[in-house]
C-alpha cells in the first residue's frame, strides 16, 4: 500500500469477529482472497499482527460494501466506517455512509462508555449523534458542501491497495 496516509503493517486474510474480538475459521490466504475479489465474494483482511489486529476490513461486494474497523489494544472496535457504492461508473465510488468512534470506561468493558456516530448521503445531508454513557442524545444535522462530500467518496479499492479505505477520517461539526 503507498499514498498519503497509507497502512504500512503486515496484511493476513482472515474471517474475524469484531464482535467478540477474534478470528473465525482458518486463515485463507491472499491467493483465495484473490479469487474472491474477483468473483466478487465477501472476504476479510486483518491489518497487524492476525491473532491482534490494528484493523479489520470486510469486503463485501454482494451487499455493495466496505467495513473497516480499527481496534484498540483490547481488540475492541475504536473506529468504524462503512462504505457503500455510490456510483457504478467507472471508477466505481463508495460513500463513506457510516463514521463511529466508541470509547471504553475500563479496560474490561465491551459495553461503550461513548458513542459518536455519523451519517452521510449522497446528496450531502448528514446527522450525528453523540452519548456518553447513560447521558442525554445529543443530535445535529446538516449539508456538506460539494468539496466536503468529495473527500467522503473512495474508489473501490483495487485489490491490494488498501490504503483509500484504512485512512483516518474526520467527522464533520456537531455535538461535542
Amino acid at each position: 500500500m503507498t499514498g498519503p496516509g497509507a497502512v504500512s503493517l503486515p496484511v493476513t486474510y482472515q474471517d474475524w469477529s469484531v464482535s467478540y474480538g477474534k478470528r473465525r475459521f482458518a486463515e485463507y490466504g491472499e491467493a483465495e482472497a484473490r479469487r474472491r475479489y474477483d468473483a466478487r465474494e465477501g472476504f476479510w483482511i486483518l491489518f497487524g499482527d492476525p491473532d491482534h489486529p490494528q484493523i479489520v476490513v470486510e469486503i463485501e461486494p454482494e451487499r455493495y460494501s466496505v467495513k473497516v474497523a480499527f481496534l484498540d489494544g483490547l481488540l475492541r472496535e475504536a473506529t468504524h466506517y462503512l462504505f457503500v457504492l455510490e456510483k457504478f461508473d467507472d471508477p466505481v465510488l463508495m460513500l463513506l455512509e457510516q463514521h463511529r468512534r466508541f470509547s471504553y470506561d475500563t479496560d474490561d468493558a465491551w459495553a461503550p462508555l461513548t458513542a459518536d456516530a455519523a451519517w452521510f448521503r449522497p446528496d450531502g445531508r448528514w446527522y450525528r449523534s453523540q452519548q456518553t454513557g447513560s447521558g442525554p442524545l445529543v443530535e445535529a444535522d446538516g449539508q456538506l458542501s460539494e468539496e466536503q462530500l468529495a473527500t467522503l467518496t473512495e474508489p473501490f479499492p483495487a485489490f491490494g491497495d488498501w490504503a483509500g479505505i484504512t485512512r483516518h477520517r474526520q467527522l464533520p461539526p456537531g455535538p461535542g
